[in-house]
């Protein structure tokens, strides 16, 4: 499994030899629209995208030093950009959208998608879980219209996963558009040359708290493991993004032995919690008055289960 290093204690020792990502020019789209794909308005798809945490995300590209993109292809050898998305439920993933903004073909060659497992208590990701159907660069749009990664087999997704796109198939450049920075949340990262996948705010590589726009899209008709202890159709942490109280909401369907546990982006735990609870609708207060602002990830584990998720703080 690889490390995450946003997440690792050992990423302040790994962030040394690295010097700070240099980018260039930065391409805004004013007055600008994105289109979603017709297919969105059918009955029971929906999408995931992490949650926007500006009023005014903007639409951008960023060149980066040595020729490329900083969210795309480039000199430093990137293999693939991330979003790291909490689904609330189950879900069955269809596609993945992804927003180009700029390509270049030279080889004429194909990009593919990948889902990937992630356990944000250990710090790391997985072995793809699901490959999206190649596409050619030919078939990538750039006029701010979705480009669609379709998965032949939908894949079952219940937890955090980060939802990743190939940008160095070997000869062919492409870009994706973002946000303006710090509206990102910590929900970006690349995987690098070495296999190691880093935030793009660490201050190591870009520096850049951006949000790409990828999304998935989703099936939300599908069945929900009813015979765990819990039910994970009913996790919801509200309000979000929080002030001073975050309340937690779930169904137990059992009496059951519940530990809650909240990390902030480095993967420290801030919070925890362990009680007995009787079987039904539970209702937890979690004060995070005493928490700097920014993007917490909670879980709720009883038995073998485990579901989690992510809030906000703003003071």
């Amino acid at each position: 499994m690889k490390k995450i290093y946003t997440f690792a204690a050992a990423m302040l020792v790994a962030g040394s030899v690295f010097a700070q990502r240099q980018t260039t020019t930065v391409r805004t789209f004013e007055n600008a629209s994105i289109a979603m794909p017709s297919a969105q308005a059918e009955a029971a798809i929906d999408t995931l995208a992490p949650t926007v945490i500006c009023a005014q995300p903007g639409l951008a590209l960023t060149g980066s030093q040595g020729g490329g993109y900083v969210a795309g292809t480039n000199a430093y050898g990137d293999l693939e950009k991330g979003t790291l998305i909490f689904p609330a439920q189950a879900y069955n993933v269809t596609d993945m959208l992804v927003l180009f903004g700029a390509k270049e073909a030279v080889s004429n060659g194909s990009f593919v998608a990948y889902i990937y497992p992630v356990d944000t208590a250990a710090g790391t990701i997985g072995a793809a879980m699901a490959t999206s159907d190649p596409v050619s660069i030919a078939n990538i749009d750039t006029t701010l219209q979705f480009t669609e990664f379709s998965f032949s087999t939908p894949a079952y997704i219940n937890g955090p996963v980060m939802l990743s796109v190939e940008v160095d198939n070997g000869g062919d450049t492409v870009g994706i558009v973002h946000t303006v920075d710090n509206c990102g949340g910590n929900t970006a990262f690349e995987k690098w040359s070495d296999g190691s996948w880093v935030a793009m705010a660490d201050p190591n590589g870009w520096g850049l708290d951006v949000q790409f726009y990828i999304l998935a899209r989703v099936d939300d008709n599908v069945s929900i493991e009813e015979n765990g202890l819990l039910n994970a159709s009913t996790v919801r942490a509200f309000p979000n993004p929080a002030n001073d109280i975050v309340n937690l909401t779930y169904l137990l369907n059992d009496n059951a032995d519940v530990t809650i546990n909240v990390m902030d982006i480095q993967g420290r735990m801030v919070k925890s919690m362990n009680e007995a609870q009787s079987a039904g609708s539970q209702f937890v207060e979690l004060n995070v008055s005493d928490l700097s602002a920014g993007t917490y990830f909670y879980s709720v584990q009883s038995g073998a289960q485990t579901l989690n998720g992510k809030f906000v703080v703003r003071h």
